[in-house]
């Protein structure tokens, strides 16, 4: 049996956790706490078409039971999935400073969107903490 790593609940006040199965993605938890369930899932290895269909599975949780908030913290080629598919309606992105001194992935890694000129972002708060910036976007004409 496989333990969810405390890191992915930490500062949550966690009742139960029950390890599910399902997805393309093997390990997968749901996250009992006093405000309501959480359903985490982790990945240690990507396989080509996963993410497009992990999309797609995504859809279903809001269409098919009425999910309406639902935290993606995942890479570069699981963020194209999801924005691609319609997925995004705010994007959270943290601007660090630091130098590192290599291209490194971007925050989208995968084909051009089909939208002309990329999918456009609206700045909905910008905060400052030391010289860390915190953007937060509404994404393409989502509305909430």
């Amino acid at each position: 049996m496989s333990v969810l790593p405390a890191s992915l609940v930490e500062g949550l006040r966690v009742t139960a956790t029950t390890p599910v199965s399902g997805g393309d993605i093997a390990t997968a938890y749901r996250v009992d706490t006093p405000d309501g369930p959480l359903f985490v899932k982790t990945l240690a290895d990507p396989r080509p078409g996963m993410f497009e269909r992990e999309a797609a599975g995504l859809r279903a949780l809001r269409t098919d039971f009425g999910v309406r908030w639902l935290l993606g913290e995942g890479g570069p080629h699981l963020n194209h999935s999801l924005l691609a598919a319609g997925l995004v309606d705010e994007l959270f992105l943290t601007f660090a400073p630091k130098l590192v001194g290599s291209a490194g992935p971007t925050i989208v890694e995968g084909h051009p969107f089909s939208t002309p000129g990329g999918i456009e972002l609206s700045l909905v708060n910008l905060s400052a903490v030391g010289s860390e910036l915190f953007f937060r976007y509404r994404v393409g004409s989502a509305e909430y």
